[in-house]
């Protein structure tokens, strides 16, 4: 995953996201650990990829479709 954040985070960080989507009612909580952070604008906008740890079964659920919808939009 990538995200934008107002903040850099150290390569091996471990984070937590909590993430709304119309597919379920209340929040999914995603956790994983951070590949790269990268400043987009000095000390305000940074890029970070991550990668997920274990994931539930209602967090697996909700990528799968994130990804196909995304994936729906791009025309592939």
């Amino acid at each position: 995953m990538c995200f934008i954040s107002a903040q850099g985070y150290t390569p091996a960080t471990k984070i937590g996201i909590d993430m709304k989507t119309p597919y379920l009612s209340d929040t999914v909580h995603l956790e994983g650990t951070v590949l790269e952070s990268r400043e987009k604008v000095r000390q305000m906008i940074y890029e970070t990829r991550m990668v997920f740890d274990q994931l539930s079964a209602d967090a697996e659920m909700i990528i799968r479709k994130l990804v196909a919808t995304f994936a729906k939009t791009q025309g592939t």
